[in-house]
């Protein structure tokens, strides 16, 4: 509320004890703090009455169910939006895996000297 910083308070201190004196700077103290504590209750009970009486809390509450709904409204609708926007590809079924057949060494030796004389007859 106040910006009173610490040398500001050790200022006031001094000034008021020169000002009042040391018998009366208690006292004073005290009918100051009074008058305070009641100005905060008075101010407080009047914004308990003015909030009460206008009924901030029910518009409070109402104002932010709406806000929720239409955020609400509005994210369905963009969430449709993209859905729609957005195709999924289907996946295909791979087909199955079916190992290549076993073939001996001296099988696989034929079948290369084979190729190779194919590469070499092309050229």
């Amino acid at each position: 509320m106040f910006d009173i910083g610490f040398w500001e308070l050790v200022l006031i201190s001094i000034v008021s004890l020169v000002i009042l004196g040391p018998q009366r700077l208690p006292q004073t103290v005290r009918f100051v703090l009074g008058w305070v504590r009641r100005s905060k209750q008075v101010a407080s009970e009047l914004r308990s009455k003015l909030e009460s009486e206008l009924g901030l809390e029910e518009l409070n509450q109402d104002l932010n169910q709406g806000r929720n709904r239409v955020f609400d409204s509005k994210l369905n609708a963009e969430l449709s939006e993209v859905q729609q926007s957005v195709s999924i590809p289907q996946v295909r079924p791979r087909a199955s895996y079916s190992p290549a057949p076993k073939v001996s060494a001296a099988q696989a030796k034929q079948e290369n000297s084979e190729t190779l004389e194919k590469k070499e007859s092309t050229l």
